[in-house]
């Protein structure tokens, strides 16, 4: 049985079926933090995004805008992801533009762990979550991180931006059964 080997882009990774993920192949990449996360970080290098597991191996806290380096292995959930033994921050870097999506990309899943802006007018609001009206159509966004500037994630305060018009802009992850993993 051959050595797994070294993937060193995203790219790389994501072009894994979850079959092949779930082999644990070793990952060195570099990339910029686009959000942090339960238990981890989105990072990106150029065209892709990933989700990164990293527990209690983080040198330090990831912020947005950040740039590290990631040593782990490969899993698969939805998609391939990466389980971190070392992360580290290099130091500061430029977040990416973000994509703004048509509704199908939302909805079909394309756009996985990607830096995104959805623009459009609130028509309802939680501690989590917020309804928008685009000029696609209506659309639901849950909330995992809120800047503090935007309130403590209460009803009360997000309920304030109904019938404004704002852009959220955060990772993509399209909404699916945890147990079948469909969207």
């Amino acid at each position: 049985n051959a050595a797994l080997p070294l993937l060193t882009t995203i790219a790389q990774v994501k072009s894994l079926s979850q079959e092949m993920a779930r082999k644990g192949f070793p990952v060195k990449i570099h990339g910029i933090v686009t959000a942090p996360f339960s238990g981890g970080f989105f990072i990106q290098d150029g065209m892709w995004a990933i989700y990164v597991a990293a527990g209690q191996v983080l040198s330090d806290k990831p912020r947005s805008g950040d740039y590290w380096e990631v040593d782990g292995t490969t899993y698969a959930n939805f998609s391939p992801n990466i389980l971190a033994t070392h992360a580290v921050r290099i130091g500061p870097g430029v977040i990416p533009a973000p994509i703004k999506p048509t509704q199908d990309q939302l909805a079909n899943g394309s756009l996985d762990t990607r830096y995104i802006e959805i623009e459009g007018v609130v028509t309802d609001a939680s501690s989590n979550d917020v309804e928008m009206l685009t000029p696609e159509g209506q659309i639901y966004v849950q909330l995992s991180d809120v800047d503090p500037a935007f309130g403590d994630r209460s009803t009360s305060d997000l309920e304030q931006y109904k019938n404004a018009s704002i852009r959220v802009r955060g990772c993509g992850i399209p909404l699916r059964n945890w147990t079948t993993q469909q969207i």
